[in-house]
């Protein structure tokens, strides 16, 4: 088998790169949501529920 053969093609790493930044993206507006929505006055479980709606919403 050649090297050229066994390259991942260049839009495999697109999708890649796409499925790591969303889950970046995730991973980073977990711990800035919360204090927003205290600031907002929200209670905790509707903290909660804009975390989850959030969630879903990437989904």
């Amino acid at each position: 088998m050649t090297d050229a053969s066994r390259q991942l093609p260049w839009r495999f790493w697109i999708i890649t790169l796409v499925a790591f930044i969303n889950a970046v993206s995730f991973s980073v507006i977990i711990p800035v949501l919360y204090p927003y929505a205290k600031q907002f006055g929200l209670t905790d479980f509707q903290a909660s529920l804009l975390t989850t709606v959030y969630a879903v919403a990437q989904f």
